[in-house]
Parts: C-alpha cells; structure tokens; sequence
C-alpha cells in the first residue's frame, strides 16, 4: 500500500485537496487506485482496477475515464474535471507515476517509458498502412502525413499538438514510424505555467500551425527555445523550425550536443566494409547521436547494432534506408541518382554524412560535394584505396595512381570494382576536383596505410584524417576454451588452428597461398582446422562455419581455437585480426597495408614479410611449441584492443576528428 498527497494551488475561490492511493490487486497486472477529492463542489470518491502495462501520464488519466464510465455516472465524471480541471489532471497523473515506480510497479527502461499506444489506435510499421488509416482521420495533407512517418523514425516520444483530428493522424503516422511514445494535446488557450507540464518528457513537439493564433504559436516558440526539444511546425510548405537558434558543427561538438549522422554506402552492414560500417553505428550511438544509414542494398541485417553489456544506447537509432531502384543499371542518369539519394539524406536534416564504400552502388562521385552543398559536413572514410585511384579498390604493386595518372591501361580494369578503360582517366582527374581544392570534401583514412595512399596521391592538397575502427570488447572478449568448443560442437581436446576470411578464394585474402596452406594442415595428424568465410563450407575441416552473418558467433569460433592465421596479402586495415586479439588469441599475419596498426610485432602477434607458406608454417610450429610465449602475445593482444581499438575509443577519434574538421 502506498500513499501521497498533492496540494495544487488554484484561484483562490477554489483550493482543493486530492489523496492518491495505489495497493496491489490479486488480479495479475492490476492495481487498485483509489482517489478522493475535497473542494467546494459536494466531496467525491471513487475506487476503480487499472492495468498496469502501457500507461504514462496522459494515457492514465484516459483509462481511468474509460473504466469510470461504465460504473459512474456522467456527471460525477464531470464533478471530477470540473474540479480539478485538465492541467491539474496532469499534475496529479505526475504524481501517480512516480508513486507507481516508488512501489515498484512500473518498471525502469532507462531514460524512456516504454508505452503502448492507445487500444483504439492501431500500431503500425507499414508506411501505407499508417498512411491509410491517418489519411481519413483529419484534414493534414497527404505529404505532411509521409513526413511525418519518416519524423516517426527519428524521434523515441514526440507531442503533438492541434485538433483532435489532425492529433490523430499525427499520431498514427509517428507511431507508423517508429516512435516509443506519442502524446496528444488539444490546443488551447496557453498559459506559460501549464506549458513545461504538458511538454515535460518529450524530445519532439509537432504542433499544427493552423490551430494556434499568434500569440499562442510565439508563446510554444519562445517556450521550446530554453530547453533542448525540437519543435516542429505543421504549415503549408511543411517547414520546420528549430525553437533553439541553429548551432553549428563546432557548437554542437563543443557543447557535447546530440548530432544526427547519415551514413551512406552501397550493401548496409554486410562484407568487411559494412562491419566497419556496423561498428561506427554503434559508436555513435553510444554518443547519444541520432545516425540512419542510407545504402543500395540493406544487405541480411537492418536491426539496430546492440553493444554487449551494455543498456540500450542513449542514441537514436533511425534504421536503414535502402535505394535498390537507385542504380545506373535502372535506367537513372547520374543527376537523377544524386537528386534521390540526396533527397533521402536530407530527410534526416544530419549534421555529419560519412560516406563508405559506394562501389555496388555505382552512384557518383558528383553525390558528395552536392550534400556537401546542402549543408552538413560530408566525409569520404577509406575503408580501402578506392577514393584515390581511378577505380581499384587495392593498387597492389601499380604506382599509376600516384604518378602519371589510372588510364585506359589499368592492368585490373575488369577486376571488383570494374569500370570501362575510357572511363578510368575521368574518373582519376575527378577525384582531384573532389578531395583537393577550396571546397574540398574529406578524406578519413581507417588506417595509416589507407592514409599515406591519400598523401601519396594528393599530397598536402587533400583534408586528410585518420579515424581507426573499434569494436564491441565485451561481445569480442576471452571465453574459455573448453566452453567454446562444447558449444560449438567440437572435441574439447586437441590443438585447432583457425583459418578464415570473408571471402576465401579472394586473393587479396589470400587466394592461392590460402588453399596451400589449407592442404598442409590438412596433412598434419597433430592438429585440426577450423575454418570461416565465405566458400570455406566447401572445404573439409573439423569444422567450417562458411560466411558468418551473426557476429556473436565469431567470439567463440576465435576462442575455441589455439592460433588464428591470417592469409591476406593485401588489407586496409584488419578487422578480423582485431577481433582475434580481442578474444586473446594470439595471431600470425602478412606485415602487409594497415595491419601494423592492429598487430604490433612480437608483442600481440607475429607479422611475417616473407608471404609463403613455410614460413607461416615455421612460425606456427613454433608458437604451439611455447605456449607460455604463445598466451602472452595474446594477452597483450587483448590489453592493446582495450586500451586502443573500443567503440568507446573509436566515438572520441571521431569527435576530435571533427573538431579538428570544423
């Protein structure tokens, strides 16, 4: 049983007091609330059962007045508004609430109430089907009505205020989108006192512009400008305004503000650049950012990236955006593709556009100075060399990128990602315009190696950063062998040496000197082989786990093996790399592009500049042959990801990368 009084000061004709109480009911979900009212109006007082499950501080006070009625006379009903009134209504609902999490009966979801909309208003996810109901409901037009679907997708508890029927369509459409919680307010005549009330626990407020008169729209205005919520106006062209003065870039970095982020690239999260893509994702919202990621293709995973440990992120995730129509090969001339995809960028009013790999898109280089141009601060992250050669992705040993100039006699012009010969000079020359210059987009490298391809290319032309990738440390984190191995279904005794990456037969992986090594160990009667990747399913091992699309299997293929090898003869950065040092296990590689930054010879694992096989071969024997040795590299593999490469690391690079931008 819980108890609390609420002493409301109102004119001085009517002061009245009102007693709250909450106990537990034996009906499963339910309480008993019981209130009493003291005013000059006759004395009422009335014992109703309410659900527990999906009430904040406006739905309370409606389902008290749907389980009321039938059970109580209208005009006591009435007697109850009457003299408390709406506001106070609030206030007291306020109150409530806190009484409930007092007693423990509403539960704690971090920083929002995780609410249910109303039984009458159906939720859905389905822009057309939100679009059908809302559009019957009020006089809001049919584009205000998809804006606010996609507003749905950027904000967790938005307010709406208007007419009832338009509140109704803003709510079915914010719901449609996305948003956790919705509030409704009828406007009305606006008294500055109530206002902090009515908008309390809300990170948006739409307001329709027709309902309000003058005076009440400033008075929202000047309201919404003191605190950190967005107000957004229904009018006739649909514009928004920001109640607060517009900050810039470096303001908001400087104040630790929420920034919103677009990511752009071609497949979503999949391959290694959509991990890396994943992994900046999740470090900005764990900055508490808003970020959306506008791709080609969503690729197998669309879901929010979680973080282990870790309580939902204090940011906003707005989903993946996926353009399949928007390709060359529909049709769209490349002023069509840019117009759209930009369009689609904007509709997230972002501060920061990072731009990743476009290679499947094939969208054009001409995208990123016109978002450039539209306001926000766009850079282009090298997860590879393609931004600074004509159309190669890894130069290998070709110095024409740097040089003479990529032309129509690339030796790899059919390779991944291809481009016709005539084209690849065009395409040389224009990324000059692109990165050098006054207007400059740019460049962020994921490692030195990708940035000293940029300086070689562009010299001191270009705005060059160096932003490195991290990781989830505690998903990528030791487990114990044994364990590992029992649940992956493997022989819990024996050495087991790891092979893998996303894509086996690639050569830059590996490719020839990869199947060589395979058949070596496969030879070996003193140990077995675990291998990973796309096409290792068709190789016989103690186990393959072919491409891998669940990441919280990885952490446990890494440490149910004794050595992972890794076979790429050319690499930006070396995400895999990272994670097997995460898990503690100690690594043998190429000392070859940016994996000196992950791995730190005779320290964490063990770089060979000779690229065969006996050497690899030579050294993993003599690491299985002094374990001790062998634990201490990966020890200390796991000690340098902690200290360097978490996602926590990787969001403050990105901050000082962007000061230092500004």
């Amino acid at each position: 049983m819980g108890c609390i009084d609420a002493h409301v000061s109102l004119p001085k004709t009517l002061i009245f007091t009102h007693k709250a109480t909450f106990s537990r009911c034996r009906k499963k979900g339910h309480f008993n609330f019981a209130l009493t009212s003291d005013c000059l109006l006759p004395p009422i007082s009335l014992e109703v059962l309410v659900p527990l499950e999906g009430l904040d501080r406006h739905a309370l006070m409606g389902v008290l007045m749907k389980t009321l009625l039938p059970s109580v006379k209208p005009h006591l009903l009435k007697l109850l508004y009457a003299s408390i009134g709406e506001i106070n209504t609030i206030k007291l609902s306020i109150l409530v609430k806190r009484l409930r999490r007092r007693l423990g009966l509403l539960p704690k979801t971090g920083s929002w109430s995780v609410v249910a909309p109303p039984v009458d208003l159906p939720r859905s996810r389905s822009l057309l089907d939100a679009f059908l109901q809302a559009r019957a409901q009020g006089e809001l037009g049919d584009h205000y009505l998809e804006r606010l679907h996609v507003l749905g997708t950027q904000t967790r508890a938005a307010l709406g205020i208007g007419r009832p029927g338009e509140l109704e369509q803003m709510a079915l459409m914010l719901y449609g989108g996305g948003a956790i919680r919705v509030g409704r307010h009828v406007v009305s005549p606006i008294d500055e006192s109530v206002l902090p009330i009515v908008l309390a626990g809300y990170e948006t407020i739409v307001a329709d512009r027709m309902a309000f008169s003058p005076s009440a729209a400033a008075q929202l205005t000047a309201l919404v400008a003191t605190g950190s919520q967005r107000l957004i106006w229904l009018d006739r062209d649909y514009v928004r305004i920001n109640a607060m003065p517009q900050r810039t870039l470096a303001e908001k970095l400087a104040r630790r503000d929420r920034l919103k982020v677009v990511i752009l690239n071609d497949i979503g999260f999949q391959y290694g650049a959509g991990v890396g893509t994943r992994r900046q994702v999740q470090s900005f919202l764990l900055k508490g950012w808003e970020v959306a990621v506008v791709c080609w293709s969503p690729g197998h995973d669309v879901a929010e990236p979680p973080v282990r440990g870790m309580p939902p992120a204090q940011g906003h995730w707005c989903g993946v955006k996926a353009l399949l129509e928007v390709h060359q090969d529909t049709g769209l001339s490349q002023q069509q593709i840019i117009d759209r995809v930009s369009a689609e960028v904007m509709v997230f009013d972002p501060d920061l556009v990072v731009v990743g790999n476009l290679h499947g898109a094939k969208w054009p280089l001409d995208l990123l100075p016109a978002l450039q141009a539209r306001g926000p601060l766009v850079v282009a992250y090298m997860h590879d060399g393609h931004w600074v050669s004509g159309r190669c992705a890894y130069p290998g040993s070709c110095s024409r990128f740097r040089d003479a100039g990529c032309d129509a006699d690339c030796p790899t012009s059919t390779e991944y990602p291809s481009l016709p010969n005539e084209l690849i000079a065009d395409a040389w020359q224009h990324r000059a315009r692109v990165f050098t210059g006054p207007n400059a987009v740019p460049l962020v490298a994921n490692s030195n190696w990708t940035r000293d391809l940029a300086r070689a290319r562009f010299g001191g032309s270009a705005r060059l950063e160096l932003v490195h990738l991290g990781l989830d440390h505690r998903l990528f984190s030791p487990v114990d062998r044994k364990l590992a191995r029992r649940l992956l279904g493997i022989a819990e005794e024996g050495t087991l040496v790891l092979l893998g990456a996303v894509n086996v037969e690639d050569p830059r992986k590996g490719g020839t000197l990869f199947k060589q090594l395979y058949h070596e160990l496969r030879a070996r009667p003193d140990l077995d082989i675990l291998l990973f990747g796309h096409l290792s399913e068709k190789l016989a091992s103690t186990k393959s786990f072919g491409l891998v699309h669940d990441e919280r299997m990885m952490p446990l293929i890494f440490n149910a093996a004794d050595l992972f090898i890794g076979t790429a003869t050319e690499e930006a950065f070396g995400q895999t790399l990272m994670e097997a040092s995460a898990c503690g296990l100690p690594v043998i590689a190429f000392k070859v592009g940016g994996v000196g930054d992950v791995i730190n010879h005779g320290q964490t694992g063990i770089l060979l500049q000779e690229r065969s096989v006996a050497q690899i071969l030579s050294t993993m024997d003599n690491l299985l042959s002094h374990r001790p040795a062998s634990a201490r590299l990966g020890s200390a593999g796991r000690i340098m990801i902690e200290q360097r490469f978490t996602l926590a690391h990787q969001a403050e690079n990105w901050i000082d990368c962007l000061k230092r931008l500004c």
